[in-house]
């Protein structure tokens, strides 16, 4: 298959949706959603890559989203992988040399944002990107930082997930908007938490990734004071990012926002699912010492990152505060 690759013009857009439509397996966007997804970002348009065959025809896109970085004490440029779309012809199920599409696409992505002056991508690759990105050495390129987390289940439904003893001047709410107090809190996690490597949460960006959301942020009763939050993707029940100021209150984020949505809480708040999953990071475990979970044998979370700048630092997975929506 001979594929060339560009970046992405306005008016590749019909081309795009079609491809969406009826080749991402995910069902169909519009222009609307397109631009609020890729182009309305907190930072730059997402930087999109279009591969078309020798008639001219758009038959892939592969996506790259904008992100800020804090690692080293400082901020950098960096750019989170999303899955690429292929026409159904122009798929191959083995990730096998340049010459396969989506490698190809991936290879002449990486060196585009590089040019643009990101300095780290990280990509949370499907099993079948795994084995690839471990040979990048032999493709004469640089090493991946590699790491696996398992997925756990919280069910809602059973009592020795529900605690009675939780403390009486916390409340839950579910929020829509992030305001000022969001920058607040990360400022302090970066402190006190500490955080040494993790993607910034200011208050656009967490409005822009999570607003879709269920989102339930923990307040002080007397003082209204933001003690943290927890967000939950509406479908599945998936936990896709929490933070608090410190270790221990983010245990108590973990304990009070899921008492309130458990079943046994007769005032609970009513969620369209019995079970939570979520990545099993050294962060979470700590988190949900005092909560009973169970691991999920049949599903890992895998996590990458990759260095642009070879000035740069790649921190090791071990050092990021990660969640899924990173």
């Amino acid at each position: 298959m001979s594929l060339t690759y560009r970046l992405f013009q306005e008016a590749d857009l019909d081309a795009v949706l079609e491809l969406w439509e009826h080749h991402s397996g995910w069902g169909g966007i519009t222009r609307q959603q397109y631009h609020e997804w890729y182009v309305d970002t907190p930072y730059e348009p997402c930087i999109s890559v279009i591969a078309e065959n020798e008639e001219g025809q758009v038959v892939g896109q592969g996506m790259f989203i904008p992100s800020r970085l804090f690692t080293d004490g400082k901020e950098i440029r960096s750019v989170r992988i999303s899955a690429p779309i292929f026409h159904k012809d122009y798929r191959q199920s083995l990730l096998s040399g340049r010459n396969h599409p989506t490698v190809g696409m991936f290879l002449y992505s990486l060196e585009t944002i590089r040019q643009m002056g990101y300095e780290l991508t990280y990509v949370f690759p499907a099993a079948g990107w795994v084995p690839f990105l471990q040979r990048f050495p032999a493709l004469g390129l640089g090493t991946w930082n590699l790491a696996s987390y398992p997925c756990y289940e919280l069910p809602l439904t059973a009592p020795e997930t529900y605690s009675e003893t939780l403390d009486p001047t916390l409340d839950v709410r579910l929020v829509t908007q992030f305001g000022p107090e969001y920058d607040q809190l990360w400022e302090e996690a970066v402190g006190h938490y500490p955080i040494q490597c993790g993607t910034i949460r200011r208050k656009e960006w967490l409005q822009w990734k999570l607003g879709g959301h269920l989102n339930l942020e923990v307040r002080n009763k007397a003082t209204e004071e933001l003690i943290g939050y927890l967000s939950v993707k509406k479908q599945g029940g998936l936990i896709v990012d929490a933070l608090a100021r410190t270790s221990a209150d983010l245990r108590t984020i973990y304990q009070t926002a899921i008492q309130s949505v458990h079943h046994r809480n007769p005032d609970r708040l009513p969620l369209p699912f019995d079970t939570l999953k979520g990545m099993l990071t050294a962060d979470a475990e700590r988190a949900l010492a005092p909560i009973p979970y169970e691991r999920v044998e049949s599903y890992t979370f895998a996590f990458g990152t990759y260095l642009l700048d070879e000035t740069g630092v790649n921190p090791a997975p071990d050092q990021w505060y990660l969640m899924p929506d990173d």
